[in-house]
This record gives structure tokens, sequence and C-alpha cells, in this order.
């Protein structure tokens, strides 16, 4: 009983502590905080885990990189495939999206902007002409996916970072 019990709080904090870190916008994903320290990395030591991981990440990494400058700045275009439940069920979303990244000892800035739909989905109808997000079920569980898709994506970038190469 007290090990389910354990396990009971040890789950709700980790509920309680997964917030939305991104804000979804009309044309970018807004991030708490985009700046990661790598305390003790070179920026060489960044951008070499960098482009190790856009290799595992991405089917075809020469194609998706649009601009790479050795161990200052990276440029990516990608296409997120996101699950979502939309009014006649499940739904896959095709999200379009422009990943920078700017390299510096110790440091890593990243933004994703250009964000857009693709295929049946439009990213841009999720919004109002001023900017403002709908307020339909269907458009909260979109943007509220999308959110919590790039949390992930982005926090699998990180960790990648901070592995350790030597195994």
């Amino acid at each position: 009983m007290k090990k389910l019990l354990l396990i009971f709080c040890l789950l709700s904090v980790l509920i309680i502590s997964a917030q939305n870190t991104f804000t979804a916008t009309p044309t970018r994903l807004i991030p708490e905080n985009n700046i990661v320290d790598f305390p003790g990395k070179s920026r060489t030591e960044i951008y070499k885990s960098l482009k190790s991981w856009i290799a595992k990440t991405y089917t075809n990494p020469d194609f998706v990189t649009k601009s790479d400058v050795p161990n200052e700045y990276l440029r990516i275009n990608g296409l997120w495939n996101i699950m979502s439940k939309g009014p006649l069920g499940k739904s896959a979303l095709g999200v379009s999206y422009t990943l920078t990244f700017d390299i510096k000892d110790q440091k890593l800035r990243y933004n994703i902007d250009k964000i857009g739909g693709v295929g049946n989905f439009s990213y841009y109808n999720c919004f109002k002409g001023n900017g403002d997000r709908r307020q339909t079920k269907e458009v909260i569980n979109y943007l509220n996916d999308i959110e919590v898709y790039a949390e992930i994506f982005m926090n699998e970038m990180i960790a990648n970072i901070h592995q350790k190469e030597d195994w």
C-alpha cells in the first residue's frame, strides 16, 4: 500500500509540474526561456551534439538543414505530424516550422518560427485577425497539443546535448 501511495504522489508531482513551456502565436512558438546553459561545453561540443541530434531526428538531415555556419548557427525547416483530438476524433496535424539555433560557449539559443499548417490543417485559422486564439474546443486542443509536442521535442534536443558521448 505504501508503494502504491508513493507512486501516486510521484505521478501527481510530475503531472502538476508538467506545464506547457511554449505559447503558440500566429507565426511562432514562444518558449518561456529559449536560452539553454550547457556548463563546461564549448561551442564546438554543442554544435557537434546538435548536428548529431539532427542526424538522429530527421530522415534526411541534409535536406532539412537550410543554413549551417559551423560552431555558430543552424537553421532547419521541419515538419511535425502531431496526433490531436478533433471534431471527428483523432486527427493528424501537419505543422511546418523553422528552427534556428545560435551557438556560443556554454549556451544555445533556439527559436521556432514560421509556423504553418500542412495538408488539411490550417494553423493560421487557429487565430483571429488580431492574433488572438480562437476559443473553440478543437482549436484549444490543437494549440495545446502543438505546444506540448514542441516542449517534448526541444527537451529531447536539450537532453541529447547534455548527454556525454562516452559509452
